[in-house]
């Protein structure tokens, strides 16, 4: 597994071609917690029936079966209204245990429907549209997905490529609870248990549709509170070594 390095965050991006902006609302890098590096967003909900999840170098690891009521899975909380229901994107990096058949990666109907994105071993699809052209997981590597949602379309960006431009109301935030969920499939209706555990480096959302993946610019991760507490220790160490030497000159000097 790698932590992906290099990366940016972008405040405020125009969209090419309207006048209204996607704005950067949640970052969440999972540096031993599920809270946001942008003020005002809610820490994201784990579900985590096994406890089974756990935190290491910067990413989150969930897992689970594929039985619904044993699904690990995150949940944004959307009920403060930080998304717009029906114009939104979402950007993660993650990688999936299990590659083949059907993998929900994001559902926008709080698992009350078997409608939402999917990863299905060779292809994407929102479902029940058509699928996209052959889109592979890289085994061991962290995937990065973008989907926009706006106007009336569905965009589904992977590893940099267009994979999916649908359009569809399938992916608007439909729900009473107001959640996004990631990873996380329908418990009721046909075609649950399309289903994997895995691990996300990085999810962002954003208030309004992307114009393309080249508006996702990613800032430096915010270091680990470990990493924090080391450099302190570090400089802690420096000021008491200069403390020290400027008594042993002034004794020396006396």
């Amino acid at each position: 597994m790698r932590k992906l390095t290099a990366m940016f965050l972008a405040g405020v991006v125009m969209v090419a071609g309207t006048a209204r902006a996607a704005t950067v609302v949640a970052d969440y890098q999972f540096n031993g917690n599920l809270s946001s590096s942008v003020a005002g967003a809610p820490d994201l909900i784990a579900t985590d029936p096994l406890g089974v999840a756990s935190f290491s170098g910067g990413v989150y690891t969930f897992g689970g079966t594929t039985t619904p009521s044993q699904q690990g899975g995150l949940t944004f909380d959307n009920s403060g209204g930080l998304l717009t229901s029906d114009s939104y994107s979402v950007f993660m990096t993650f990688t999936l245990d299990s590659l083949g058949s059907w993998k929900r990666l994001i559902d926008a109907e709080n698992r009350q429907s078997d409608n939402g994105l999917y990863y299905l071993g060779t292809s994407l699809q929102i479902y029940p549209l058509a699928s996209s052209p052959a889109t592979s997981v890289v085994p061991g590597e962290f995937n990065d997905l973008l989907l926009t949602v706006g106007s009336g379309v569905a965009k589904v960006y992977f590893n940099g490529s267009l994979a999916l431009n649908e359009s569809t109301t399938l992916m608007n935030i439909n729900n009473p609870q107001n959640f996004l969920n990631l990873f996380l499939d329908n418990v009721v209706g046909g075609g649950q248990g399309e289903w994997s555990g895995g691990t996300i480096d990085r999810a962002i959302f954003y208030d309004g549709a992307l114009g393309s993946r080249e508006d996702v610019v990613l800032t430096p991760a915010v270091p680990e509170i470990g990493t924090w507490a080391m450099m302190l220790i570090g400089l802690g160490g420096i000021g008491n070594a200069m403390r020290q030497r400027r008594a042993r000159k002034i004794i020396a000097t006396t």
